[in-house]
């Protein structure tokens, strides 16, 4: 029974007593009772309007909690909401999906908590980040730790003071960015790598980058480099880290034909991807034994390619089962790739540094027959003939004996020169002054040509700068030696202050030099070697007069490139 009933049953209750009234005071008593019924009724019929409209609006706030709910529930991002004590009392099903936890096993229990943040240090870390923030945070990264033991690094926002509901203190939403965490760590690990590579020149540095950025970066226990013989029969090991002694030292290549994952790698040009021990063993029975030596649970074996082209192949293995996501391998077949270019680089590095090496000695060989060769051979038949003139013409031998002198003096002034040529570094340790006058000998004794060298001044120059103006006067004496038939040859050497200049001047035919290439005598390189240093070059001749060339270098021409 509502209060307008009561009501309105005292109201007919009072009509009934008001008929006992007086007629005279009746008429009025029931007009007032009767207005005052029906603005009652008014008030009961609105009342129920209202109650109406509330009730709707109660049923349509409970359709919206529920499809905030589902919405809440069904979110791709982590909604959790926390009490004033901190006690986790809601979480959505992205929540139960990437930590595996139910909310049944969270929800108002006080050590939910330490189940996200096993570690009490960091959770204490966090919780005092929490107060500094002040309970408030904007992509806040933390790193939960899932039922199975994974992590995942969650950015959570806190949006209880944007969007507040009652009786939810905190409320927050997270989002799993693992997977772009891992991507930079992905990026951070191959330029690391390319770095590394780029300063790696033979093979074996290469071999030693991949592995160790491998085992450092990867939490790999153990890698393999290899190369393609020239062949293409045998994989050669270049680096066998984490292997056992014994089998290592044994292990020095792997023929293509041979069970194992590393030679499959490079037969098939497909990367091998083993999960566990049991598809090793089941897919390679012979590496058994090693397997239970090393410890291996799991590995990757990738083809060393360039333009479709085997060059190697590459492993690694792991200490526990490992699945390789669609991430994993983008990032193996990248850091294959890096490594193949690296190995390719080196190797023709290698190469040319061998076809350098063979140039070089042919060059030297050449070099020594032309020249010292010749003089000793020229020397040895000398003394052979001295031998039988002793005895025949013993008037001739003593003239012999300084032909001989001569020929062993030249020798020794030829072979010093070609020492100093060889090793360019011991010409710091040696004046201009006297390069110049070896040079002198080994001209004077090997064409009988009388070299005389001038030297005022003693002051001397940078290491590169008398590098430069030994080779200059090198190549005018052999130009003097070939070309100028001359009898007589001055070097001059003066050093002003801050200055050096040097001359060569010889009394031979000269030359008309509108007439012949100066690249046929020399006379680029020359000029090119003094351009280099900032020297003024000049060369006067004429026929029949002779050539003087000059050389002047100012100490202010001197670049300095110090930082």
């Amino acid at each position: 029974m509502t209060e307008f009933t009561r009501v309105f049953r005292l109201l007919a209750q009072l009509r009934t007593s008001l008929l006992k009234v007086p007629q005279e005071y009746q008429s009025e008593a029931l007009k007032r009772l009767a207005s005052l019924t029906s603005a009652l009724e008014r008030a009961e019929n609105q009342l129920e309007m209202k109650q109406n409209e509330l009730v709707q609006a109660y049923q349509r706030l409970e359709a919206s909690e529920a499809r905030l709910k589902m919405i809440l529930e069904n979110m791709p991002v982590i909604v959790g909401a926390a009490d004033e004590q901190g006690q986790i009392f809601m979480g959505n099903r992205e929540f139960e999906r990437i930590t595996g936890y139910s909310m049944q096993e969270i929800i108002n229990n006080p050590a939910a908590l330490g189940l996200l943040f096993p570690d009490p240090d960091y959770l204490n870390h966090l919780l005092q980040e929490w107060q500094e923030m002040g309970g408030v945070c904007r992509d806040w990264e933390i790193v939960l730790t899932c039922k199975n033991g994974s992590k995942h690094v969650i950015s959570v926002s806190s949006v209880a003071g944007d969007f507040p509901v009652m009786g939810w203190t905190n409320w927050s939403v997270g989002v799993d960015i693992t997977r772009q965490k891992q991507a930079e760590q992905r990026t951070k690990l191959l330029q690391e790598l390319i770095g590394e590579l780029s300063k790696a020149v033979t093979p074996l540095q290469v071999s030693e980058v991949i592995v160790d950025q491998a085992l450092r970066a990867l939490n790999a226990h153990r890698g393999l480099v290899a190369t393609l013989n020239e062949a293409g029969r045998f994989l050669v090991l270049l680096n066998k880290t984490g292997m056992p002694s014994e089998t290592a030292n044994e292990a020095r290549c792997i023929p293509l034909d041979y069970p194992g994952p590393l030679a499959e790698a490079a037969r098939t040009s497909a990367p091998v991807w083993i999960e566990t021990r049991e598809e090793f063993i089941n897919r390679y029975p012979k590496l058994a034994e090693m397997l239970a030596e090393t410890g291996s649970q799991s590995g990757v074996y990738l083809p060393l390619m360039i333009a479709e082209r085997i060059i190697g192949a590459i492993g690694f293995t792991f200490a526990k089962p490992r699945q390789f996501t669609e991430e994993d391998q983008g990032l193996f077949l990248a850091l294959a790739t890096h490594c193949a270019q690296a190995l390719e680089r080196a190797q023709l590095y290698e190469s040319q540094q061998a076809t350098v090496t063979v140039q070089e000695r042919q060059r030297l060989a050449r070099e020594l027959h032309d020249s010292i060769s010749q003089t000793l051979f020229a020397a040895d038949m000398m003394a052979q003939s001295l031998i039988r003139q002793w005895q025949r013409k013993p008037e001739v031998v003593p003239r012999r004996l300084e032909e001989l002198q001569h020929l062993t003096s030249s020798a020794l002034a030829e072979m010093r020169s070609f020492l100093l040529g060889m090793q360019p570094a011991r010409l710091a340790d040696i004046s201009l002054e006297e390069l110049l006058k070896q040079l002198a000998q080994s001209l004077g004794a090997k064409t009988h040509i009388r070299v005389k060298v001038i030297s005022e001044g003693d002051f001397q120059p940078p290491p590169e700068i008398k590098l430069a103006l030994y080779l200059i006067a090198q190549e005018a004496l052999m130009n003097v030696a070939k070309h100028a038939q001359a009898t007589e040859t001055v070097v001059s050497l003066k050093s002003p202050p801050g200055q050096v200049i040097l001359g060569v001047v010889d009394n031979g035919r000269g030359f008309d030099p509108a007439e012949v290439t100066p690249l046929n005598m020399g006379l680029s390189t020359m000029r090119e070697r003094a351009m280099e240093i900032g020297a003024e070059f000049t060369i006067q001749t004429n026929p029949g007069r002779g050539t003087q060339i000059w050389v002047q270098w100012h100490g202010d021409t001197l670049v300095d490139d110090t930082p």
